[in-house]
């Protein structure tokens, strides 16, 4: 009998270290990113282009897959005369901690280098960044705290660059769907994370953390703010318009395109202008 209770305490022990040992896994994981150091670029240009650069998840990469520069120089065309360059580079699926990540060629993985790697766009010191992230935040269920967390990095990253940052508060997505697109074990993983991490499916409590900390921390002032509400019309009745989102429900469509980029033109082109 002894033996027999000696076995149980040392497979409860066992089975505690390898909960405490799965649990800072998840911190690290799902914790803020290290700061790291910026990097030289070219000096803010002197004439009167208006550079513009893209960055962030499937969002930014299906802006380029869909041909959506043409829409966007399409808007310009109509609100300015003043020629504007657009600089676009996405990577689907990644969060603002890997967003971040992948604005150092040190720090993107070796084998993305050449694809993901923002660091030669912000090379080319746009005067403004566009930063779409935070679906997948949501999608993996990641607390707030790690989404404003990584995305204040991407912030101060950019101000430090002399890059105006905007901001663009995360869409109406179907967060339901989103998680049960995974594979089950996926599932099951975020549903731990969720737990232990004290993660949501509230969209409204991931778009009131963005505002805290740009509040906090003194960077609303240093930043341009697109509210989902000022183009996402879609959600604006009580029967959302049809034609906005893919089928999954977190990708956009051309119309869905169409008027998000004259959303984004005509808030940087009034900001510019003030």
């Amino acid at each position: 009998m002894r033996r027999i209770a000696k076995k149980q305490v040392l497979l409860i022990l066992l089975l505690l270290v390898i909960a405490c040992l799965g649990y800072e896994r998840l911190h690290l994981a799902y914790g803020v990113s290290p700061a790291y150091p910026a990097y030289p670029i070219q000096p803010r240009h002197h004439d009167d282009t208006l550079r513009i650069a893209i960055i962030g998840d499937s969002w930014a990469e299906n802006h380029v897959r869909q041909q959506c520069d043409t829409l966007f120089y399409q808007w310009v065309g109509e609100m300015t005369e003043r020629p504007v360059k657009c600089l676009v580079r996405g990577h689907g699926g990644r969060t603002t901690k890997e967003i971040y990540n992948e604005m150092f060629l040190s720090h993107t993985p070796r084998e993305v280098h050449d694809i993901y790697c923002t660091q030669p766009l912000l090379a080319q010191h746009p005067d403004y960044c566009v930063v779409m992230a935070g679906i997948n935040d949501v999608g993996r269920q990641c607390p707030p705290e790690y989404y404003t967390g990584n995305y204040e990095r991407i912030i101060r990253m950019l101000l430090s660059l002399d890059i105006r940052p905007v901001v663009m508060e995360i869409p109406q997505i179907d967060v339901e769907r989103m998680v049960n697109w995974r594979k089950w074990y996926q599932q099951v993983y975020i549903g731990i994370a969720s737990f232990f991490l004290g993660a949501d499916k509230d969209l409204g409590l991931y778009r009131q953390a963005m505002l805290r900390m740009l509040d906090e921390t003194g960077l609303a002032d240093s930043v341009v703010y697109i509210p989902a509400r000022d183009w996402d019309v879609s959600h604006a009745g009580q029967t959302p318009v049809s034609g906005f989102y893919t089928q999954d429900g977190f990708h956009l469509t051309n119309l869905g395109y169409r008027s998000l980029d004259s959303c984004i033109v005509r808030t940087i082109l009034n900001h510019h202008n003030q």
